[in-house]
């Protein structure tokens, strides 16, 4: 499978981080073997706890958040580079996500590091390089999925 820039792209560019690819952007499109096209819309985060969910990514990646109530939240990066959804479908189990991983470019992993040690979030890793040059930590939001902040070095 082939993936190309096109007229229809906004932005694509591939980092790898822990043995998969991260898409430093959340607005690409591609062409898949030169035919199909293909843009990704955006994530979702099934949570029973969307309140608190909401005020974490707010804090954490100075985010504004869209909705009312407790089931729905669209959760809008800094600039307008991408966003994602915190919903309640009310079928979600109480079982933590270890298949996925939230990875996120930043300017400073060290200057996050530290902001958020002062928030109290849950640290599964400090910062630390890697050979593929990048360097990353690795911290938990409140129903246990992990994120993973990244600056290339």
């Amino acid at each position: 499978m082939g993936i190309e820039k096109n007229k229809y792209s906004e932005f694509i560019s591939i980092i790898y981080v822990s043995g998969f690819a991260a898409a430093l952007s959340l607005k690409f499109s591609i062409h898949i073997n030169g035919g199909m096209f293909m843009q990704l819309l955006g994530f979702c985060i099934k949570s029973k706890n969307v309140i608190a969910m909401v005020n974490f990514y707010k804090k954490v990646l100075n985010a504004e958040a869209i909705g009312e109530g407790d089931v729905h939240y669209d959760i809008n990066l800094p600039d307008g580079k991408g966003g994602f959804t915190i919903w309640d479908n009310g079928e979600v189990s109480d079982t933590v996500n270890e298949k996925i991983e939230i990875a996120f470019l930043v300017d400073n992993v060290d200057e996050e590091y530290e902001r958020l040690l002062k928030m109290n979030v849950s640290m599964v890793e400090s910062p630390v390089d890697n050979p593929w040059g990048a360097r990353h930590m690795l911290f938990c939001d409140p129903d246990g999925n992990q994120i993973r902040f990244v600056t290339p070095l």
